[in-house]
């Protein structure tokens, strides 16, 4: 989820028609990135190791990974999708294929 929504969201945020001020906005860009690094790496329960000008940032990522663990926890639980009513798979229309060559070597899986 963080990967592919909020994490661009972040870092691009005109590619959701929000702008950001002309005046600063090399600044405030590499800042959106150090928030959606944090960001992710508290989703993926991970420490900054390999980028040692984050490091510090991991006493924060230790007092909080445990309250993004649980939310996203609840997040997966309240989201599921409920099992389908007995028999519902058995009256799905059953789809059927043929085979048939088209050439030299060729197979064409074609509905009936």
């Amino acid at each position: 989820m963080f990967l592919r929504f909020i994490s661009p969201a972040i870092v691009a945020p005109e590619s959701i028609d929000i702008e950001l001020p002309k005046d600063n906005e090399v600044t405030m860009k590499r800042g959106l990135m150090v928030v959606a690094k944090v960001i992710q790496n508290l989703a993926n329960n991970m420490f900054f190791g390999k980028q040692v000008h984050m490091a510090p940032l991991n006493d924060f990522l230790k007092h909080n990974i445990v309250v993004v663990t649980r939310f996203l926890s609840d997040l997966n639980v309240s989201i599921a999708f409920p099992s389908p009513p007995l028999g519902a798979l058995k009256r799905l229309p059953e789809i059927r294929h043929e085979r048939r060559t088209t050439g030299p070597g060729g197979v064409d899986w074609s509905p009936l």
